[in-house]
């Protein structure tokens, strides 16, 4: 019985920090849907002067690049710091 009590307790501490790295993804997201595209996209357009079109395409060029750095971190990330960094992209 008291084998599986330390894996049970590593699995716990294991499991808890997933869902703080859950709701922290959640929040990331939430503020860049909120927040930052629309100011990126209000500043392509009257400071860059960029045509919708362009605009669009900028942001979805950085999106893409985001989306497959933030992946990689993931994939490579043996410490927890390095996955959060991933998620947030």
């Amino acid at each position: 019985m008291t084998d599986t009590a330390p894996k049970l307790d590593l699995f716990l501490i294991k499991f808890l920090q997933v869902n703080y790295l859950s709701a922290l993804s959640g929040g990331v997201q939430f503020g860049f849907l909120v927040i930052v595209l629309p100011f990126l996209s209000k500043v392509l357009i009257s400071r860059c002067h960029l045509s919708a079109h362009i605009k669009d395409q900028f942001i979805a060029i950085g999106s893409l690049v985001a989306l497959t750095t933030g992946s990689v971190l993931v994939g490579l990330g043996p410490q927890i710091w390095m996955v959060i960094i991933g998620n947030g992209f």
